[in-house]
């Protein structure tokens, strides 16, 4: 039979040390706050997502940006993957990206896993929220489950998920919604996101 829900815990409503640039015998290391227009200008550097990033920011109107060491630091006690945290090294979304769904930045990941539900109840048992409906349900990076090490997406009912809840209930109530973050982000530029939850 299914667990009463307790009372939820919050109802929904540095400096980075990159990569060392050459210029002649001399290295420098530069600063967060130069590294854009260091890359820029020198047209060197171009991640897998670039690409994708770029419409998604035509379409949303909202920026991404490199993720500071703190917030590194943030997703690496989340225990996400080495490939999750190089896409935020580079793509962090500023506040949130607003399309179908939101993505949050590393600063409200962080608090979508300790003080929102359902983060705050799953993301111990392997299942960090990085992004949400408008109606506040959760897409997790499933770290159970990975594919050439990337993590799927599945996403979770804020309405069922409890304190106390176990790993086995977890996998009932986690839906499937793209195979990994590349997939969940063309899917996003498409608008074509599941977000119908799985229930008990």
């Amino acid at each position: 039979s299914k667990k009463s829900k307790q009372t939820p815990i919050h109802l929904r409503c540095g400096r980075y040390a990159f990569p060392r640039l050459r210029t002649g015998s001399a290295t420098k290391e530069h600063s967060e706050e130069n590294w854009q227009v260091t890359t820029e200008r020198q047209g060197a550097f171009m991640t897998p997502f670039q690409p994708l990033i770029t419409k998604i920011e035509s379409q949303t109107g909202a920026k991404f940006r490199p993720a500071s060491a703190t917030a590194l630091d943030q997703l690496r006690a989340l225990k996400l993957p080495e490939s999750i945290i190089d896409f935020y090294r580079h793509h962090e979304p500023d506040k949130w990206v607003e399309g179908q769904v939101r993505l949050w930045s590393v600063k409200h990941i962080q608090q979508e896993n300790t003080d929102v539900e359902p983060g705050a109840y799953v993301s111990d048992l392997g299942y960090v929220v990085f992004a949400s409906t408008l109606s506040g349900d959760a897409y997790c990076f499933n770290l159970n489950r990975k594919s050439n090490g990337e993590p799927e997406i599945v996403l979770i009912s804020h309405e069922v998920a409890y304190e106390g809840i176990t790993a086995e209930e977890v996998a009932q109530i986690a839906k499937p919604v793209a195979s990994n973050l590349l997939d969940f982000l063309t899917k996003f530029k498409n608008e074509q996101i599941d977000e119908e939850c799985w229930e008990w």
